[in-house]
């Protein structure tokens, strides 16, 4: 059975074209033995000559993407500041272990030049540390990288209140939340940032 992780990012991709297929499971060195997965993705409607997308770093679209390996980090409590990422010896390792891979299928895969995207629970907020920490991020290989807290507004963003998504679970549990206004704080937040309401100047009568 797929854990919540896995339906969260097949869902994601899923809905925005992409045909996925996951590749491992494993469990991470963390304490609570938290579950992560690989996974590759394929865009039929993006492939065209087969020539990869010029990259734009790591804030490319999605729709400039015809396949990608997928590397998903669920550890929730964790903002991936530079200091997390310098210490996860793991995220190298499962990233060279896939591109060193010598099965057939692994390699036909490669002749596409596959993208790599990772997949954390949160960057810093802060602009500088946020920066610093893509940059590390692409030092070590990697071409995307997303949030699941991007991942989760996409989806709520794009789940519609009048629509039964009987195959989902997780769309149908996310439609029910918006459509009884449960996440509605949420989506205000992260979509909309309300600016201060400006002063009023009080009209003193004329002495």
């Amino acid at each position: 059975m797929s854990s919540v992780n896995d339906q969260i990012v097949r869902e994601f991709f899923e809905i925005q074209g992409f045909l996925v297929r996951q590749i491992r499971k494993h469990v991470s060195p963390m304490p609570d033995e938290v579950e992560e997965s690989d996974f590759w993705i394929w865009h039929p409607g993006h492939a065209s000559d087969g020539q990869r997308t010029a990259k734009s770093g790591l804030s490319q679209p999605l729709d400039a993407i015809t396949s990608a390996f997928v590397f998903v980090k669920p550890w929730h409590t964790e903002t991936f500041t530079t200091g997390v990422i310098e210490n996860d010896e793991d995220l190298t390792k499962r990233l060279s272990s896939t591109l060193e891979a010598n099965d057939a299928e692994t390699k036909s895969w490669l002749q596409h030049d596959p993208h790599k995207i990772l997949i954390v629970s949160n960057l810093p907020k802060a602009n500088a540390a946020r920066e610093k920490s893509m940059a590390l991020i692409k030092e070590k290989g990697f071409d995307v990288v997303l949030t699941f807290n991007q991942i989760l507004s996409k989806l709520l963003d794009q789940v519609e209140r009048n629509r039964n998504y009987q195959r989902s679970d997780l769309l149908q549990t996310l439609r029910l939340l918006k459509n009884y206004g449960l996440v509605r704080p949420l989506q205000l937040e992260l979509f909309e940032r309300t600016k201060p309401h400006k002063k009023r100047k009080r009209n003193t009568p004329d002495s």
